[in-house]
């Protein structure tokens, strides 16, 4: 199970890192851009030369685009004759699908329907046809060059140039300063002729192309060609300028075609926060300036005193701020920014920096790095002393003991001392590894390891309770949402009531999206679950506490009742997408004790109430009970209120759910007493369950291990995981195709 978590949780954390960068980011670009013109001789003689360009075409291209710098190809064909002779329409510019740039396919295409004839004399206009590529009038297509493409025309002839134009050119001279203006490098293909090659001289020194020999091997010639075009993209260079706010510059680079800048050291300006730059630097194709980007009005943090300023008065829990350094607390017994009657109210953006030695010890409730966050808080790490946060109290958790109002925190990750586990530890409730409480906020991508949690009532490696609304029942609904959180697989939650590897409790229409919890579960007492110790919502099913897309992977241990592989009780609250993938134990033997499920312990309520929704999950651990002595009353409580996926039922099941019978072999069997062996079923015959589906279709299901494992979602049968969306949520398989659980497609990206 250990090495299992661990892969899962490196993947995960890949995830995480995209999400985690304070700046702008952009994607990756492909290669250089070329767009390549054939102005193309179609008179009478030039029938062979058109044919070996069709010919040879698709191997230039395919050289061009091989090379190691991924060179991107477009193409377009214009073709001339004479305009004396054969009249002003034989200057064409060819589409193809409507446009004038065309791939490799479309290019021979064209060039089949082309026909040598006409001409009848020497010279034939190509300065005409040259023009087209700088100018446009109405009886033609236009030719739009990308702007950040390099630029190639290659005039294929055995003629010298007719100065009859339509452009007003005096000579072929005049015609190459605009191709040169407009950085168009003209290459001539023209037989190895000194007479007519020196008429088109001007066109090579102007632009910087190259000639070709038009009547020797055109394969040889077209190969020139190539080497030409990748040693001028491969030379070239570009000039990237990074300036200031205030125009000074902070860097200027020679970039190659197609690679990127690389951005200076983040610049500081009084009283305002770098955000980024301006535009992309990458896949460069142009000079660029690009333009440092700044917020106004946040202050600097740069040493352990700036940060414990923040909390010295309330006029400072209202300000906002960015991180400037790394900053280690270590030789601090923190005392908590702010209070829980002044929590803080305006924005700490961390600039993806650390803070390093957090420790308290003896400082009562409401402890962590800030004692309440109602503002915004986003984009640092934070590194726990081995000495952790410890001492009497309640509220307590790494980054806040309280996490309030419309508050905001996002792009944290928190780490213990490895091998030590760091203690977040308090004397009395919520005591969480991240959050004591979090209520009516957005929590988004955070991950804590290396710790050990323990408290005496709500408690979890996340959070102790997450409240969808304020306590006070008179109170409109807010919406809480924590999402894409991870608990990973160092994390301990000990002793304690009401404990969850992700939190203690899931409360009042809050909702978890995408949070996976890998923490093992000791609790002492009641309610226990992988993910949650319970998910309720006692002000009805609207709105439902909601959980979506999320796992367990830890084992649970406990001795009391409501235990769960993924939620220990589940009340007025829905179960969309998940699994538990941990082992559940209930060890005390000295009483008989029910509410014991390898997905959910105990779900209060009834199936006709609609009071639980549990819809397309699946549990794969074992469920292990001891049996109390006869003697005891509640013994019935064996056979009515424990099941191999959920113990005591008040649910509605929906879609397809499923647990592995040979993780509880006794499962296969009736829910029956037999000597010291108890015979789980699936569910407990106490409370009531129901079917969505016809046929009790929904009702979970009792497999082998080899049906629920496949190494593609190909080879999964109809009859299984029918209605699971294998696209945006699940995935089954590893990389080299060996037979998994159904897992999140998002883990593994």
């Amino acid at each position: 199970m250990k090495s299992t978590n661990r892969v899962i949780a490196v993947f995960l954390a890949l995830v995480l890192i995209i999400s985690l960068a304070s700046m702008t980011v952009f994607a990756a670009p492909g290669g250089p851009k070329a767009d390549l013109v054939f102005v193309v001789d179609t008179t009478g003689s030039m029938g062979w030369a058109m044919y070996n360009l069709t010919y040879n075409i698709r191997d230039f291209v395919e050289e061009l685009e091989a090379n190691e710098m991924g060179i991107e190809i477009r193409l377009g064909i214009v073709e001339y004759k004479d305009v004396i002779d054969d009249g002003w329409h034989t200057t064409v510019v060819h589409t193809f699908n409507g446009s004038t740039w065309m791939d490799v396919d479309g290019f021979i295409s064209v060039m089949n329907t082309l026909r040598a004839g006409g001409g009848g004399r020497e010279p034939e206009s190509a300065i005409d046809a040259l023009g087209y590529l700088v100018k446009s009038e109405p009886s033609q297509p236009s030719v739009v060059w990308d702007d950040d493409a390099f630029k190639f025309a290659f005039l294929i002839t055995d003629a010298t140039p007719n100065p009859d134009n339509r452009w007003g050119y005096s000579s072929i001279a005049d015609v190459a300063v605009d191709l040169s203006t407009n950085n168009i490098v003209t290459s001539v293909i023209v037989q190895d002729n000194s007479y007519i090659r020196a008429f088109y001289d001007s066109l090579i020194d102007q632009t910087g192309g190259i000639f070709a020999d038009l009547a020797g091997n055109f394969a040889v010639s077209l190969q020139d060609l190539a080497e030409e075009i990748i040693h001028i993209i491969a030379t070239s260079t570009y000039t990237v300028t990074f300036v200031d706010w205030d125009g000074t510059v902070l860097d200027t680079q020679e970039i190659r075609p197609g690679e990127d800048a690389i951005a200076p050291s983040a610049p500081e300006r009084d009283n305002h926060f770098f955000t980024g730059w301006d535009v992309d630097f990458s896949n460069i194709s142009d000079d660029l300036t690009v333009t440092a980007q700044y917020l106004s009005g946040y202050n600097a943090i740069r040493t352990a005193a700036d940060l414990v300023a923040v909390g010295s008065s309330t006029a400072n829990l209202s300000k906002k701020y960015w991180l400037a350094n790394d900053i280690d607390i270590s030789h601090l017994n923190w005392q908590a920014i702010g209070s829980f009657t002044h929590g803080f109210t305006g924005v700490l953006e961390g600039n993806g920096k650390t803070i390093s030695g957090l420790w308290s010890s003896g400082r009562g409730s409401n402890q962590g790095l800030f004692a309440r966050i109602d503002g915004e808080v986003r984009n640092f790490n934070i590194a726990l002393d081995s000495r952790g946060i410890t001492g009497a109290g309640e509220r307590k958790g790494a980054l806040a003991g309280n996490i309030y109002n419309g508050a905001l925190v996002e792009n944290i990750n928190i780490r213990g001392v490895q091998g030590q586990q760091s203690r977040i530890e308090g004397s009395l409730n919520y005591i969480g590894g991240v959050v004591g409480v979090v209520n009516n906020a957005s929590v988004k991508n955070v991950t804590i390891d290396n710790v050990t949690v323990k408290g005496l009532e709500y408690q979890g490696g996340f959070a102790g309770a997450i409240y969808g609304r304020n306590n006070s029942r008179n109170l409109p609904s807010r919406q809480t949402l924590v999402e894409n959180c991870i608990v990973w697989d160092n994390v301990q939650i000990e002793k304690g009531y009401t404990a969850g590897g992700f939190a203690g409790i899931l409360y009042e229409g809050a909702s978890m999206y995408r949070c996976v919890s890998m923490a093992t579960v000791e609790n002492h007492s009641n309610y226990a679950g992988g993910l949650l110790g319970k998910a309720h919502n006692t002000l009805g099913t609207t709105p439902r506490t909601t959980v979506e897309q999320c796992a367990a992977y830890g084992d649970v241990t406990a001795n009391g009742y409501a235990i769960g592989g993924l939620i220990g009780e589940l009340l007025n609250s829905t179960v969309t997408d998940s699994y538990a993938r941990g082992n559940v134990t209930r060890t005390d033997s000295t009483a008989n004790t029910g509410g014991i499920g390898g997905l959910v312990g105990y779900a209060s309520g009834t199936a006709s109430a609609n009071n639980n929704v549990i819809t397309n999950t699946y549990s794969s651990g074992s469920v292990t009970l001891h049996r109390g002595p006869a003697t005891l009353t509640n013994t019935a409580l064996y056979v009515t209120e424990n099941g191999a996926f959920v113990g005591r039922a008040g649910v509605t099941m929906s879609g397809y759910n499923y647990f592995d019978v040979l993780a509880t072999p006794a499962a296969a069997g009736a829910t029956s007493r037999s000597g010291n062996t108890l015979l789980l079923g699936a569910f407990g015959s106490n409370g009531s369950i129901r079917s969505s589906l016809p046929g009790n279709a929904s009702l979970p299901q009792g497999l082998a291990t080899s049906q629920l494992q496949y190494g593609s979602v190909g080879e999964i049968p109809a009859t299984v995981f029918t209605g699971w969306d294998f696209n945006a949520v699940w995935s089954i398989g590893d990389a080299d195709g060996n037979p998994s659980y159904p897992y999140f497609a998002w883990i593994f990206g």
